[in-house]
């Protein structure tokens, strides 16, 4: 997807909670896997949050969406969760059956 600030705007103005109260809302949306990848992007490049569970469960999720999501992306960040030494929680593994 590559970073692309422009899309971002509509983010600057809402308190970092609210996003992740979107985010979380998000994730259980199939279709709103690039409104998640791009979300999760601009909090960790721009808003400067660290890798989370939060992040990776919510990118997990929008993976179940057939058109957009794989199996092979999962596994990659369930390796880069490890790499990080990101936890994983039931949500997490419940994310990755959906999947």
């Amino acid at each position: 997807m590559g970073f692309r600030p422009e899309y971002y705007d509509k983010f600057d103005k809402i308190p970092t909670e609210r996003l992740h109260d979107r985010l979380q809302r998000m994730k259980i949306n199939k279709d709103g896997y690039h409104d998640v990848c791009q979300l999760v992007e601009y909090l960790i490049k721009v808003r400067g949050e660290k890798p989370a569970v939060l992040h990776y469960d919510a990118l997990i999720r929008v993976n179940a969406d057939a058109e957009n999501g794989s199996a092979a992306v999962v596994k990659g960040l369930l390796w880069e969760m490890k790499e990080l030494g990101v936890g994983v929680d039931s949500g997490v593994y419940h994310g990755v059956l959906q999947v």
